[in-house]
């Protein structure tokens, strides 16, 4: 291959995936590892803002959304 059109393509490919670095950006927010782990001390949990109960068992949370009752009831 030729010198400098080998060095055009990697200047071209730098440039391509800057700018795909800043799309995935925009579009998916910044992302950076996990500093810590949570893990539930207990089973049940109620959670005030959305008002729904959950359950935590063998490592899975299940959510029990409130009760609302049936239009026109």
């Amino acid at each position: 291959m030729d010198w400098k059109k080998k060095m055009n393509d990697m200047a071209r490919l730098a440039k391509e995936r800057g700018v795909n670095r800043k799309l995935t950006n925009a579009t998916k927010g910044t992302r950076q590892s996990l500093d810590q782990i949570e893990v539930p001390k207990y089973e049940w949990f109620y959670s005030q803002m959305t008002k729904e109960l959950y359950h935590f068992d063998s490592g899975v949370f299940e959510a029990y959304a409130a009760h609302t009752p049936p239009f026109g009831l």
